[in-house]
């Protein structure tokens, strides 16, 4: 056991996930797809590990120079752009969020690296939200939705997340319609990835709920 490896978490599935469980299908067999590492190089762990302790004036600090080192080809340059915008975020700098998530959104939508590229959207739609620039994150959403269209991806999570943002935007709008179209689609994706008691749907049928009441 002490060579066994996580694939994939299973334990919200259990009817009591607090329970260590051994689950054995005899003759089960796997393929793995893909992998990907949660960290690219050693340096973006030292910056998790400040960040957690709330120093993000080390981390800033860090990163800053780590920009010095990498070469602009590197996925962990883009990686440092990202974490910048992260912690930006958090320290409320929205000027700065949107910099930095710009600059990897307008890279990785030349790419066919869905890696990074919702949460630079993600981040560049908060900011504008905290704004209340509707439209604008409405006109990113449907750009990035026809990247993931481009590399085959239409049915990933991360369309179900832009299909409610953009639901988001339109009820912020007014237009129920529009944000009842967007609901229903994300509610329908979202059932392909979960459970039916699981709370992402629970969250899409409240959002459909406050539609119809608004």
């Amino acid at each position: 056991m002490s060579n066994s490896i996580i694939l994939a978490p299973i334990n919200h599935f259990s009817a009591h996930p607090d329970e260590e469980e051994i689950l054995i299908d005899i003759g089960a067999v796997f393929k793995i797809l893909f992998i990907i590492y949660a960290y690219t190089n050693v340096s973006l762990l030292w910056e998790d590990l400040l960040r957690q302790m709330g120093q993000y004036d080390k981390v800033l600090e860090y990163f800053t120079k780590l920009l010095k080192i990498f070469n602009e080809t590197e996925n962990n340059y883009l990686e440092i752009h990202l974490y910048l915008g992260d912690i930006y975020l958090e320290k409320g700098d929205y000027d700065e969020v949107y910099k930095y998530h710009f600059y990897v959104y307008e890279a990785l939508i030349k790419m066919d690296s869905p890696r990074f590229s919702y949460r630079s959207v993600n981040g560049l739609c908060t900011v504008l939200r905290f704004r209340c620039l509707y439209d604008k994150v409405i006109e990113y959403l449907i750009c990035y939705m026809k990247y993931l269209d481009k590399i085959n991806s239409r049915k990933c999570c991360a369309y179900a997340t832009c299909l409610t943002n953009m639901e988001n935007c339109y009820y912020g709008l007014s237009k129920y319609d529009d944000a009842l179209n967007s609901y229903e689609k994300a509610q329908n994706l979202l059932k392909s990835y979960y459970s039916t008691d699981h709370f992402e749907i629970g969250r899409s049928l409240d959002n459909i709920d406050n539609v119809y009441r608004a």
